[in-house]
């Protein structure tokens, strides 16, 4: 369980980024979407995620820690940490925007 690093396209913001990568549509009708995004302290980011991946529909919270690095001679200028709400370590901070989002 280690780190992804990516290329975010200058000028994408850390919202836009996810949707990029998580959201997807299926043709048996499945699907997972960002409904929100909260980034605390440019370190965390707060995600709302809905799904249906499970045959109903629910809303989860993920967590993807972040770590930025514009000056990375081989483009992958973003990282981040997934995990969802069932896994550790827990991310604390992410509680209360994640209760406003849902």
């Amino acid at each position: 369980m280690g780190w992804t690093f990516a290329k975010k396209c200058q000028g994408e913001n850390v919202k836009d980024f996810f949707r990029r990568k998580f959201e997807y549509q299926k043709e048996d009708g499945r699907y997972g979407k960002v409904i929100d995004c909260t980034i605390v302290n440019l370190r965390t980011a707060c995600i709302a995620y809905e799904t249906n991946a499970s045959g109903k529909k629910e809303v989860i919270a993920l967590v993807c820690l972040l770590q930025f690095t514009p000056n990375s001679k081989d483009g992958y200028n973003f990282g981040h940490k997934d995990m969802d709400e069932t896994m550790g370590p827990n991310i604390s901070m992410c509680l209360k925007a994640l209760i406003v989002l849902r």
